[in-house]
Formats: structure tokens, C-alpha cells, sequence
């Protein structure tokens, strides 16, 4: 089984990002490309109502008396809690449908962007129809379990408090079971930064290159993990690692330089424009996964390139007799 050479494949990618980036610098290249990369990380990145709340400035206040006084507040105003509750989660639901299928569409979309001789947004974006729906209903299926999750944990936690809140003080055995499912709440979101990851860097990728639905693009991928578990397991350190470097030398010079401090802070602020500014850092982070996936072997090449014509050329001087 070959080794995978990080360096060759960071050299690769920076040598791809510069290619499609600054050889030659275009500001049209740079919009297009940047609102695909923003695209695809969307969504990854109080009034009283004419009533007294039921909280008191009292700091002293007694957990128990506190819970009564919220309880009742919930009983005397069950209708509009309710109403409210229900209005907000309606809405949450909305946003966060939207961005989940704008982002689905756009992380294809994108792919597709780096990839390309010549990119564009309109004829990506309806090429990338099929796939980008696919990849939106998987996601959706899976925030509703993971969902349904993190409600029951949360919930598990609350039973877990309350006993502590209401005594006023640190019992042993609830406290015991809350750390321990603190463990397991942090379990659940590194298993969902796993699976965040392996969806961008190597799922929509596999369904662009074997033009397969969400689901069969986890399968195959699935097969190619378990034949090389570790390999995969570096490639995440790695990232990692390659993520922190760029956090920490990009703190370092945005607090070392005023200008960059003072306007850049307020160009980052603003979501597209942020994306473009740090155009090459996710661009190469893009094709750092291409390229990674490209070394399991040839049959996982998407970054293949045609021949050039003097290629071409002398392979047909060498079949013409």
C-alpha cells in the first residue's frame, strides 16, 4: 500500500490554488469563485412583550423559589408561551431549511468551481442540481437525528441538575452521571465534526466523480475507509493542524498590522467579502481534500487533467506506423 505524502499534497494544492488564483490575478475569477466558496460554508459559520419577566435583580435569590417563580410564570401564561415557543422553532425550522439547501447546492457547486478550466457560477450552479439536492436531504435527515440526540442529552442533563438546583447544593451521584455525560455529549460532537468533514472533503466529491446520490457516495467512501482507517485519521490531524497554522499566523499579523486591523476587521465583518479576502485559504483547503483523495489512486483523481496537445501529438507519432 502506497504512503501518503502530505507534503506532496500540500505542494500540490498551494501550486493548484495559485494556478487558479494568480496566474495571471483575476478580480472577475476571485468574485466568481469566492461566491461559490461562500455558498458553501453558509450557515457554518428580545422585547418583553408588555409583561413582567419573572426574574428578580435579587442575586440572592433561592434556586427553589426561582424554579417555583418560572414554573408558575409558564402556568399563568401558558397560551402565550406556547405561541411563542412554537413561532420561534417555526421560524428557526424556515432559516435553517433554506440555508441548508443553499449550502448544499453551493458546497457542489463549488467542487465543480476549482475543478473547472473556466469558472463559473450559472452553469455550475444547474449542473450541479441534482447532486446539491441530494446532498439536502441527506443533511436533513441527519440534523434531525442528530437533533433528536442532543434534545435527549440535553434533556438528560436538565434531570441531572435539577435535584442539585433545588437542594442548593453539588450532589455526588448526579454530579458523578453529569460529568460523564459531559463526556459523551463531547464524544457526539466530535463524531459530528467527523462526519461535517468527511461530507465536504470527500462525500460531494465522490458524487461529482462517479455521479452518485448522497447516500451511495457514503457507501463507497465508507469502503475506501475502512481499507485505509488510519490514513484518514492523519488526514484529520493534519487539517487540523493545517487550520490552527493558518489561525495563528493570521492573528499574528492581523493584530501586528493597525490597517489590516482596522479596515480589514470591518471587510471580514461582511460575509461574502470575508470569503473573498480569504479566498486562497479555502480554496486551498479544497483542493488539499481533492488531492488527498486523489493519492488513494487513480480511480479517485478528480483534479485529472486532459493531455496536452504535445502529448497527444507524440502518442499519435508513436501509433502512426
Amino acid at each position: 500500500m502506497q504512503a501518503v505524502s502530505y507534503r506532496a499534497i500540500c505542494s500540490e494544492a498551494w501550486g493548484r490554488t495559485r494556478q487558479l488564483l494568480f496566474r495571471p490575478f483575476n478580480l472577475t475569477i476571485w468574485m466568481v469563485v469566492g461566491f461559490g466558496a461562500w455558498l458553501a460554508a453558509l450557515g457554518e459559520q428580545g422585547g418583553s412583550f408588555g409583561f413582567n419577566w419573572p426574574f428578580s435583580s435579587d442575586q440572592n435569590m433561592d434556586p427553589r423559589e426561582m424554579t417555583e417563580r418560572v414554573l408558575q410564570f409558564i402556568v399563568d401564561h401558558v397560551l402565550l408561551v406556547t405561541v411563542t415557543v412554537s413561532a420561534a422553532l417555526l421560524i428557526l425550522a424556515l432559516v435553517t431549511t433554506v440555508m441548508l439547501w443553499l449550502s448544499s447546492r453551493g458546497k457542489c457547486l463549488f467542487v465543480e468551481q476549482v475543478v473547472s478550466e473556466n469558472p463559473t457560477v450559472q452553469e455550475a450552479w444547474g449542473n450541479q442540481r441534482a447532486h446539491g439536492y441530494s446532498v439536502f436531504l441527506w443533511r436533513i435527515a441527519y440534523l434531525t437525528i442528530v437533533s433528536l440526540l442532543l434534545m435527549c442529552l440535553f434533556g438528560a442533563g436538565v434531570f441531572l441538575v435539577l435535584p442539585c438546583f433545588l437542594e442548593g447544593a453539588l450532589l455526588p451521584t448526579p454530579l458523578l452521571l453529569l460529568v460523564l455525560l459531559g463526556f459523551v455529549v463531547l464524544l457526539v460532537l466530535l463524531l459530528m465534526a467527523v462526519v461535517s468533514t468527511f461530507l465536504n472533503d470527500f462525500v460531494i466529491p465522490i458524487m461529482l466523480l462517479r455521479d452518485e446520490t448522497a447516500v451511495r457516495a457514503w457507501h463507497t467512501l465508507l469502503r475506501l475507509f475502512y481499507s485505509r482507517v488510519w490514513v484518514f485519521v492523519a488526514y484529520c490531524f493534519v487539517k487540523t493542524g493545517l487550520v490552527l497554522l493558518f489561525g495563528v499566523a493570521f492573528l499574528t499579523v492581523f493584530f501586528r498590522t493597525c490597517c489590516l486591523f482596522c479596515v480589514g476587521g470591518v471587510l471580514l465583518a461582511i460575509p461574502y467579502i470575508g470569503t473573498v479576502v480569504l479566498l486562497p485559504y479555502h480554496v486551498f483547503l479544497r483542493y488539499f481534500s481533492l488531492a488527498f483523495l486523489a493519492s488513494m489512486g487513480p480511480e479517485w483523481d478528480l483534479l485529472h487533467t486532459p493531455d496536452s496537445p504535445d502529448e497527444e501529438i507524440g502518442r499519435a507519432d508513436e501509433i502512426t506506423p
